[in-house]
């Protein structure tokens, strides 16, 4: 190095000065940077994350809450209440009594609460259009947690003027049974 002339000596600091700035650079800058980039995406992801998670929350509230209320509609209701004999106090009122061919049940779902959904089928035959209307009108009950979950309509295929023949399927919700009640 010192057979080496000024100019040269500088020029050769120079290319080491610029090898070690490209080395620092490329080994210790560049993956910090890299590293930091990984991370705020990591962070942003895991934010958004969280912001659902506290939507999903938000909504799992709610759905206890009106759960609850639910319950509560249940609870509220005469305890003698009845599907069958509510649908059969319906009809009477309806005045389609004797188009009222069967009223069965059919499967119960029970579900997490205390509550479990009853559902029944019922049949009527060579119904008056305006009388199964009545009929759906009055069955639709929030106040009792009546609702109409399926009907089926066609006409009859006997000669009464007008008639219909109509299968519907009704669920509420009761309190589940438990033990030995």
């Amino acid at each position: 190095m010192r057979q080496l002339s000024e100019k040269d000596r500088r020029a050769l600091l120079f290319c080491a000065g610029a090898l070690l700035l490209f080395a620092v650079m490329q080994f210790v800058l560049l993956p910090l940077m890299e590293g930091r980039k990984r991370l705020e995406k990591g962070i942003a992801s895991r934010e958004k994350a969280l912001a659902e998670m506290q939507t999903l929350q938000a909504e799992i509230s709610l759905l206890n809450r009106q759960s609850n209320s639910l319950g509560e509609r249940v609870a509220r209701r005469a305890p003698s209440f009845s599907l069958f004999s509510f649908l059969e106090q319906k009809g009477e009122e309806a005045k389609v009594r004797e188009n009222i061919t069967y009223i069965k049940p059919s499967d119960t779902v029970s579900s997490e609460g205390g509550l479990e959904q009853v559902a029944v089928e019922m049949k009527l035959q060579a119904v008056q259009l305006d009388r199964l209307v009545a009929l759906l009108e009055l069955i639709e009950s929030p106040e009792n947690l009546v609702e109409v979950e399926r009907i089926s309509i066609l006409a009859n295929k006997k000669k009464e003027q007008g008639g219909l023949d109509a299968v519907m399927r009704v669920i509420s919700l009761s309190q589940t049974k438990q033990g030995g009640e």
